[in-house]
């Protein structure tokens, strides 16, 4: 199940574009529910009662309360669903980039259909990632653990230290050579021989050092600077 929320202020938009999500949806075998929004202020309200919604799509360009404002919004009520911006215009990437917007489709595409198949393709291959979790023997026994949620994994001495998102800890031995393989499909880069990091906590990344998001800083050495650079980049590049 997807669920997705849709704002547009003209009738037309907003018919046509849910009734493609929806088309999408029947061509891939996927359920997908839909609800429609005239304003943002509705979709806002909708929202806070909400914690489900797995994507919103904006029209930009909206009376009272555009586009940008809406999605500002979602991100200061630390919703983190994914966010595309429909749009007649481009000017407003910068602007996008700020509220970590996955893509701009413009009205006026003549390819409109397979870019909004393709957000929309994004949008379910980000959710199965975020859903992956995994069996692992930790010291205090078998248990899963969603690989979204562990922000780095630290070998130190044969033994393994997951470090999570909530700033707890787990514990297992073995060596890292032998999660690396299996955990680079979910943006994990093995930037130093003792750390194995999820690219999606990273905050950035200076000469030789690259810090997280909850504060940490993990070096870098010299010979793999340019290597973890320009992979960062990439997978920067893949999810905006």
């Amino acid at each position: 199940m997807l669920k997705i929320y849709l704002c547009d202020d003209e009738d037309f938009f907003l018919d046509e574009i849910k009734k493609l999500i929806l088309a999408f949806g029947k061509n891939k075998n996927i359920d997908i529910d839909v609800e429609a929004f005239k304003s943002g202020q509705d979709l806002i309200s909708a929202y806070g009662k909400d914690e489900e919604v797995d994507a919103v799509f904006l029209d930009v360009d909206m009376p009272d309360m555009d586009g940008l404002e809406t999605a500002k919004s979602l991100r200061d009520m630390a919703y983190e669903s994914a966010i595309v911006f429909i749009t007649q215009f481009i000017s407003y990437a910068l602007e996008g980039y700020r509220v970590r917007a996955v893509r701009y489709i413009l009205k006026s595409d003549t390819q409109f259909e397979d870019s909004l198949n393709e957000a929309l393709t994004y949008i379910i291959n980000e959710k199965t990632r975020l859903e992956k979790r995994i069996e692992l023997p930790f010291t205090d026994g078998k248990r899963f653990i969603y690989l979204s949620k562990i922000t780095y994994i630290e070998s130190r001495l044969h033994n393994l230290i997951f470090h999570l998102e909530d700033g707890s800890e787990l514990n297992m031995r073995g060596k890292l050579s032998s999660l690396e393989a299996d955990f680079k499909d979910h943006y994990f880069l093995r930037i130093h021989q003792s750390y194995l990091v999820n690219l999606a906590f990273v905050d950035s990344i200076s000469y030789c050092s690259l810090k997280l998001k909850n504060g940490d800083e993990l070096p870098i050495p010299k010979a793999r600077y340019r290597d973890v650079k320009d992979m960062y980049l990439k997978y920067k590049g893949e999810v905006l």
